[in-house]
């Protein structure tokens, strides 16, 4: 955690840090770490700009927050009965426990009578004699922690104070902890939806945990990026938070291609690869996963996702790189005997719909992005590429026609025109550039 801080510190500036939340994962503690048994991971908060930051904040179940009152020390609500139960609690098996106290007029508890009103209490329940949960001493210390309850006799009551986590609040607190939080719910969420027990081979994060990251830091149209995807509980949180409230967020989630252990329960089910887990529990998310486990009662969300893997360009040329110990000449000349050897092959080899997808990609169009194959050029294919904010026309063709240069220079003259370099000749280059200007663009 510390060199992370380090790190963020660099890339967002130290001034931007917002907190860092101690997030219990084991209120039990792992017995296996060294000298504590640990309880928690952290959770690392920065911003872009953290004065203009507005982090969001849980609902509250108001309902809840009725049950507890407040006196001088904070928050109670009323615990357990003072007087015992069960089979230790007979006053013979416990003779110090039981004694006698009083109870005045303004409902204090005293341990001597001080008033002929005070009425005298010992813990006896159906005329059986039995003992109080506290001892004298400690109902001594802890007076401001009885309640007394009038209701047609005189019941004491112990004052229960929130534990960790237990009382709701609309501002995160800085300890970050819900029962859901425990890392045993991550497991099983994902055994669940993959319908296979991965064992100790996968540790996702719990669902609840990271639902209530991306409600407190983003708004119903965010975009969420997981540049560690893992399991995909990012994929799935962001699907049931908009199926559940009507939002619009989206989400990319990014795998590195690592194996799994081959002898992992996750290889023996089929998943060579981490991406191949976290594809399979989004897919599952989005059908349902099975009868017995329906999204809010039905199969299938109205959503789904694309999946994009990082490979070599598309356009062969691109590829080259000069070797730095050799001399120019030397480059220029490895340059050329590796575009001949290429040349021969490069339409041909071209794959039309990963070209486009790569051209737009570079040019900085979302994924959403529309295609259309505009019918008036009717010697080459063009497409039009355009998302929410712009649009660019795109021909991968092996040659352009001159009577697509002339309809492009007539008509479109303000649309910015990609196509590959080789598919022009001199005269074609030069009526795009002089027509169009800064919209052209040859690859």
């Amino acid at each position: 955690v510390h060199n992370l801080r380090k790190v963020m510190d660099e890339v967002f500036g130290e001034e931007n840090f917002v907190a860092q939340l101690p997030t219990i994962m084991n209120l039990k503690g792992n017995q296996d770490e060294f000298g504590f048994a640990g309880t928690h991971e952290y959770t690392v908060v920065f911003s872009k700009n953290k004065e203009l930051l507005k982090l969001g904040e849980f609902d509250i179940d108001e309902e809840n927050i009725d049950d507890w009152e407040e006196d001088e020390r904070g928050y109670f609500k009323k615990g357990a009965n003072l007087k015992a139960t069960g089979a230790n609690s007979p006053r013979e098996k416990r003779p110090n426990l039981y004694f006698p106290v009083y109870v005045t007029q303004l409902d204090k508890v005293l341990f001597e009578r001080e008033s002929a009103e005070d009425v005298e209490m010992f813990p006896i329940t159906n005329g059986q004699e039995m003992s109080w949960r506290w001892s004298k001493n400690k109902m001594i210390e802890e007076n401001d922690d009885i309640i007394v309850v009038r209701n047609g006799g005189i019941s004491l009551y112990k004052k229960q104070r929130p534990q960790l986590g237990e009382l709701p609040t609309k501002k995160p607190k800085s300890t970050f902890y819900k029962p859901e939080y425990s890392s045993g719910n991550g497991t099983n969420e994902f055994n669940t939806v993959l319908d296979v027990n991965f064992g100790s081979s996968m540790r996702p994060k719990p669902l609840s945990l990271i639902k209530d990251i991306v409600k407190i830091s983003t708004n119903s149209n965010s975009i969420i990026l997981d540049f560690f995807a893992g399991s995909g509980t990012t994929g799935q949180a962001v699907m049931e938070l908009n199926e559940a409230d009507g939002g619009n967020r989206q989400c990319i989630l990014v795998q590195m291609p690592e194996l799994t252990d081959e002898r992992s329960e996750a290889y023996k089910a089929g998943y060579k690869r981490i991406s191949d887990i976290t594809i399979e529990r989004n897919k599952r998310v989005i059908q349902g996963y099975g009868k017995k486990n329906p999204v809010n009662g039905k199969l299938g969300l109205n959503t789904g996702f694309e999946v994009f893997r990082l490979e070599q360009s598309n356009f062969p040329v691109n590829q080259w790189r000069p070797d730095p110990e050799l001399g120019d000449d030397q480059n220029v000349a490895e340059f050329e005997k590796y575009v001949s050897a290429k040349e021969a092959s490069l339409f041909s080899d071209l794959d039309p719909t990963k070209a486009i997808l790569e051209i737009a990609i570079k040019e900085g169009l979302k994924l959403d992005y529309t295609q259309k194959n505009l019918k008036e050029f009717e010697n080459n294919k063009i497409f039009e590429l355009t998302d929410n904010s712009r649009t660019i026309l795109v021909c991968i063709d092996s040659e352009i026609k001159i009577e697509t240069v002339e309809l492009l220079a007539k008509d479109y003259n303000q649309s910015k025109f990609i196509c590959l370099e080789r598919a022009l000749d001199t005269t074609s280059k030069w009526n795009l550039n002089h027509n169009l200007g800064a919209g052209f663009k040859a690859i």
